[in-house]
């Protein structure tokens, strides 16, 4: 019966956005503005359903620190199941390295789910996280847009969206928003259902953490991908970004890579789905 809603779930997705007049009718055409708007208003909808909720999918995180050079200094891998507990997405180690997980990390995995079940129960809220970053109007408004071009991605019409920083003087409210208010870079819409389908940024000049005390960020670029699944949801596919910064007194290169894979429809919970099998 889950299955049967979170598959209705996916109909109305497309069927929302598809209420939305498409800009190949439009007369006169969708300004940049325009087109990022409707792009915001469609993600604010699926926001307000859930349906990151509604599925487990895999996620290989690799991190690493590079030398000057741009050689491998130090490398982490990490491959998480990620599933709803209790309606928020959990994600837990399976694998470290390309090794399976000893008998004591398994164990500290079951405590860590065991103690976000607690909270729940308790009625704690979960810490927010001050470096996600969401596609609203708060977000895009800061920037400057522009239509660059109208290409095809994967057989599909997109429009591709120039941003750049309106002013030098733009509100900082969280500490992320030092790097965003930096940066440039371009937003891939898919023309049809007005998903964002990419992103690519990159910081402008360098910024100062913790009030330029104990960091500097010099360097920072990379990407964010999405695709359509089969049944017309849209999903986070791979990120990638590279930084270059002092901290305190030494310069640290650091290349994180994210990729998401095998999504499926989130069902009762299961057996292997408490124990983190992935198969």
């Amino acid at each position: 019966m889950k299955v049967l809603l979170c598959l209705l779930a996916l109909s109305i997705a497309p069927l929302a956005a598809a209420g939305d007049s498409s800009p190949e009718n439009e007369t006169p055409p969708l300004t940049p503005e325009q087109i990022v708007s409707r792009a915001v208003k469609h993600a604010k909808y699926l926001q307000e359903q859930k349906l990151e909720q509604k599925f487990t999918f895999i996620e290989l995180a690799i991190r690493e620190e590079l030398t000057k050079d741009g050689s491998i200094k130090t490398r982490d891998v990490r491959r998480s199941k990620m599933y709803p507990v209790e309606g928020v997405l959990h994600g837990r180690v399976i694998e470290r390295n390309g090794q399976p997980l000893t008998p004591e990390e398994q164990e500290a995995e079951d405590r860590r789910e065991q103690d976000l079940r607690t909270r729940i129960a308790n009625g704690e809220e979960e810490t927010k996280d001050e470096n996600r970053i969401e596609f609203d109007q708060e977000l895009i408004g800061r920037y400057r847009v522009a239509l660059a071009e109208k290409k095809f991605i994967d057989g599909r019409p997109t429009h591709v969206i120039t941003f750049e920083p309106k002013s030098d003087r733009l509100p900082i409210r969280k500490r992320m928003d030092y790097a965003l208010n930096k940066s440039r870079g371009k937003i891939f819409i898919d023309a049809e259902t007005f998903e964002v389908a990419r992103v690519e940024f990159r910081l402008i000049e360098p910024v100062g953490l913790w009030w330029g005390l104990l960091a500097k960020l010099r360097q920072a670029e990379g990407s964010v991908d999405r695709k359509p699944l089969e049944d017309g949801y849209w999903a986070p596919t791979e990120f990638n970004i590279y930084m270059n910064m002092r901290v305190l007194f030494s310069n640290k290169h650091y290349r994180r890579q994210s990729q998401w894979s095998d999504h499926r429809c989130w069902s009762e919970p299961t057996e292997d789905a408490a124990t983190g099998d992935s198969n």
